[in-house]
């Protein structure tokens, strides 16, 4: 069985590979999909499966290490079931030769209006002001900091997951438009102001997230160049060790020689891309039971504080994951399962070909949107700010998958629905001739 299960591994690796190929070949490297594939699907589940076998896991997991063993030729099962209809769902999502895009394009509209100074004023403040508030609750104090302070106080933690679901977003506008306009002053300080905020919060996916899609947005541009293959590389690198050394310094190690020594250890057999191996750990204290959507309604409601709705304290994703192998959920956010994990544990391997179908469809379609606006002929200062809209768009239905995501969802959701508003209510109000003029020099299919 053990064989068979490594031979299977081994062809799709070997199917995902030539994929890659064909698509440097044919200058598409970078885009929503690969993407997507890389950080979703290569490195946390086909990377991560022959190292989640060694002992040096016991590091993380304790005694659970021989418990978790039996489970994860199934965790690679749900993975490639998963994979599949995945990519199916992207076929489905090309089958329209002439697509609408009108969500996507209110949703890069919202991103326009956001760019603009007023926008930038407007979420800096917020930031801000959420982290002075944090401050004066003195969250600052003890030796781990910001987020373990969170954890530990429920009447916090909503102001400090709101903190931490704006971030990205104000991180990433704002490294955009300064590479659009270097010369204003005003963007550098509020960018070394959010990217202090961002380090003391002590998550490393607040500052990696917004600055990665702005990276991946200038590959995306550039992707016929020659070098992209190592630019690629190259980058993926640095933010690896970047990821690495971000959690040292969580726990008060400063020395990135420190980091670099033990970087081996740290991506394959630490906490960072664990989603395989904590999958199969929380299947070893699972009782099979599905729980037939618990998880993501008490995602649904995650705009209300779990501390005075006890639905949520009970079957939130953390206190779920947590409580399958005895961890505090007080103190733990919860284990990472797969991107396809919680569908499974809802409603099984329907849910994972079902949920897995649907996630490979959003993504294809806002794939071939971001296509779309590469080979439109706007100005580069506009396809920038689209292209990264795009990026979030993608972040958003991956975070659907998890419902631990839900949160950051709803907020950013919002705050794009209120700039949506903002871009049309400027629209209203300008002259009739004008708008004319502005619609007429769009390309076609794009209406800003």
């Amino acid at each position: 069985m053990e064989f068979l299960c490594y031979l299977l591994w081994c062809i799709i690796v070997f199917y995902i590979t030539i994929w890659f190929v064909r698509k440097y070949f044919k200058k598409s490297l970078i885009s929503i999909l690969s993407y997507t594939v890389v950080m979703q699907m290569i490195i946390p589940l086909l990377m991560m499966y022959p190292f989640a076998f060694s002992k040096k896991n016991i590091v993380s997991t304790g005694m659970w290490y021989y418990n978790y063993l039996p489970h994860l030729n199934t965790v690679l099962f749900i993975s490639i079931l998963g994979i599949i209809f995945f990519f199916l769902g992207v076929i489905l999502s090309n089958s329209s030769s002439k697509p609408v895009y009108k969500l996507q394009n209110n949703i890069a509209s919202s991103f326009l209006t956001l760019s603009k100074s007023n926008g930038l004023i407007l979420i800096g403040t917020l930031v801000v002001t959420l982290f002075l508030f944090l401050l004066s609750n003195g969250s600052m104090f003890g030796e781990k900091g910001i987020r373990t302070f969170a954890m530990q106080n429920t009447s916090i933690r909503p102001i400090y997951n709101l903190l931490t679901s704006i971030l990205p977003l104000a991180l990433g506008l704002t490294l955009i438009n300064l590479i659009n306009d270097k010369r204003k002053i005003l963007l550098w300080v509020l960018l070394i102001t959010l990217l202090s905020i961002g380090l003391s919060t002590g998550s490393r996916t607040t500052v990696f997230s917004g600055v990665i899609f702005v990276v991946l947005t200038i590959l995306f541009l550039r992707q016929k160049s020659k070098d992209i293959l190592l630019t690629s590389v190259l980058t993926g690198s640095f933010f690896i060790v970047f990821l690495m050394y971000l959690s040292d310094i969580r726990t008060g190690q400063m020395n990135i020689l420190v980091t670099l020594s033990g970087l081996y250890e740290k991506i394959f057999f630490g906490n960072t891309f664990s989603d395989f191996r904590d999958t199969a750990w929380i299947m070893a204290g699972w009782d099979g039971e599905l729980l037939f959507g618990k998880t993501q309604i008490s995602g649904l409601l995650s705009f209300i504080p779990s501390s005075i709705f006890p639905f949520r304290s009970q079957w939130s994703l953390g206190v779920f994951t947590t409580s399958q192998v005895g961890l505090d959920s007080s103190i733990h956010p919860g284990l990472r399962p797969v991107i396809f994990g919680e569908a499974y544990f809802n409603f099984g391997v329907l849910g994972v070909i079902s949920f897995s179908l649907i996630y490979g469809f959003i993504i294809g379609r806002i794939s071939r949107f971001a296509n779309s606006i590469l080979k439109s002929k706007e100005d580069i200062r506009l396809k920038r700010i689209k292209i990264f809209s795009t990026f979030f768009m993608a972040e958003l239905a991956s975070n659907l998958m998890i419902s631990a995501g839900f949160y950051y969802v709803y907020v950013t959701c919002f705050i794009i629905f209120l700039a949506y508003l903002a871009y049309n209510l400027k629209a209203n109000i300008k002259e009739p001739k004008q708008i004319l003029f502005e619609r007429g020099s769009q390309s076609e299919g794009h209406n800003y």
